[in-house]
């Protein structure tokens, strides 16, 4: 028996920054896997960085949704937030990006994302985001700057 899964991409060309992911309705859980992980269907959240102090700038992420239906924009099982940090420490700027994830497909296939500039902030004020890019949901890939 295979686990329903989707796959998505961080791509940071030169920026730095810091990334939470979590499942955000309990009526559709969610699990997460980055590379170095074993798959675990209790990982509810996970997080990890890009470009931090000469670090990696590609992160490929799997989603295993526990219910494997199409879900809709305003559903939102996964929560995805962005953090610009400072390169050599790591250290929050301010800014930020909220983007919410949803499955298009039965089994997890197709996941979209839209970002919700009301959660995002800019310089620590909320209500735009601070981080430029943007999800291609044909690549299920989010670029950053």
């Amino acid at each position: 028996m295979s686990v329903p899964s989707a796959n998505f991409q961080f791509n940071a060309s030169r920026g730095s920054y810091n990334f939470e992911m979590s499942s955000c309705n309990p009526q559709q859980p969610v699990s997460f896997m980055l590379p170095s992980q074993a798959y675990d269907p209790n990982r509810l959240q996970d997080s990890g960085n890009l470009g931090v102090m000469g670090g990696i700038r590609i992160v490929s992420v799997t989603t295993f949704p526990r219910i494997a239906i199409p879900t809709t924009w305003n559903q939102n099982p996964i929560k995805l937030v962005v953090y610009a940090v400072t390169t050599g420490k790591g250290e929050y700027t301010g800014d930020s990006a909220v983007f919410y994830g949803y499955y298009l497909g039965y089994g997890g296939e197709g996941l979209g994302f839209y970002l919700n500039q009301e959660q995002s902030t800019t310089a620590g004020q909320y209500g735009r985001a601070g981080i430029g890019g943007g999800f291609n949901n044909s690549s299920r890939t989010l670029f950053l700057p």
